[in-house]
């Protein structure tokens, strides 16, 4: 339930070939001109036991939230900050800081693409964000849920209603036991030169970064893709997830540096991408890549690697 506004509160002071991008731009049948959104093919994920759903991510259930007006921003070393509805972004500008117990919300449609969580200050390291529900009060092409170049922690958040999910781009973020899902995809897309490209996690840059036990589906683009845009990107670990959707789940998409360090284990996959049974892509000669322990979730069948061009 939510409680007193605050507004304007700042604690501690006043962003293949199908192995390349698989971007799927086009309407779908009977889809509105313009900006009309397309959802992706119903995931086949049976979402049961151990997997992350909406009962075990987010805010906990019978949390009492008090709403906050506009954009949170945090400027306190070891700050805490629990039991808000943020109807605006929280940006973490300071070390060791932790949101716990927290919707975001955003506010107002932005002119231009941001993160509802941005975590991008040289400060902003050893943070953690547990509990934590993000999905926009409004349907903007702008909305992602999380901009991350610091190291810390991101556990068992409930993300959906915004074009990607996590973008990270820098080192030493881990990402586990949250819930991705029901993904924002825009016929148009002004940020990405026609329609959305959106992912669940996109990895733009980094090292020593975990994605673990996750459940990430509905994305039209990729559940994980993972390229070298901003800077190289090693030793990366995505295992024990359970995931769907995406022309293919898991792309390993763009040129740069060979990449070392390359894990893709043990996770189930279901079968709702767009192209057929592609849950893993990637160019043979560009990692180390050798996945292992990974199943079709229908049949527990193992999944092969399709290879890119």
């Amino acid at each position: 339930m939510a409680g007193r506004a605050s507004r304007g509160q700042v604690i501690g002071a006043t962003l293949l070939v199908v192995a390349a991008s698989v971007g799927v731009s086009s309407a779908g049948p009977g889809a509105a001109a313009d900006n009309s959104l397309i959802a992706p093919k119903p995931s086949t994920l049976s979402i049961v036991n151990k997997a992350p759903n909406a009962a075990t991510t987010g805010v906990p259930s019978g949390t009492s939230l008090r709403i906050h007006k506009g954009d949170l921003v945090v400027r306190k070393a070891g700050a805490v900050v629990s039991g808000l509805e943020v109807r605006g972004r929280v940006i973490i500008s300071a070390p060791n800081v932790t949101v716990r117990n927290t919707s975001i919300r955003g506010g107002k449609k932005p002119r231009f693409g941001i993160g509802l969580l941005t975590i991008v200050s040289k400060r902003a390291r050893d943070f953690v964000v547990e509990d934590v529900t993000i999905r926009p009060r409004k349907v903007s092409p702008n909305f992602d849920a999380v901009k991350v170049n610091r190291r810390g922690v991101l556990r068992r958040l409930n993300i959906s209603g915004t074009v990607d999910g996590v973008l990270v781009y820098g080192s030493g973020v881990r990402i586990e036991s949250s819930y991705l899902h029901d993904f924002r995809h825009f016929r148009f897309n002004p940020n990405q030169r026609g329609g959305s490209h959106d992912d669940s996690i996109q990895v733009v840059a980094g090292s020593g970064i975990r994605i673990v036990g996750n459940t990430l589906m509905g994305a039209r683009n990729a559940a994980v893709m993972v390229t070298q845009d901003v800077g190289p990107t090693n030793d990366l670990q995505i295992n024990d997830n359970w995931i769907d959707n995406g022309a293919c789940s898991v792309n390993f998409g763009s040129g740069g540096p060979y990449q070392s360090g390359i894990q893709v284990n043990n996770n189930r996959f279901g079968r709702a991408q767009i192209v057929a049974d592609c849950a893993i892509i990637r160019r043979a000669r560009s990692s180390d890549l050798r996945p292992v322990g990974n199943v079709w979730d229908s049949d527990d069948a193992p999944v092969s690697v399709s290879r890119g061009s």
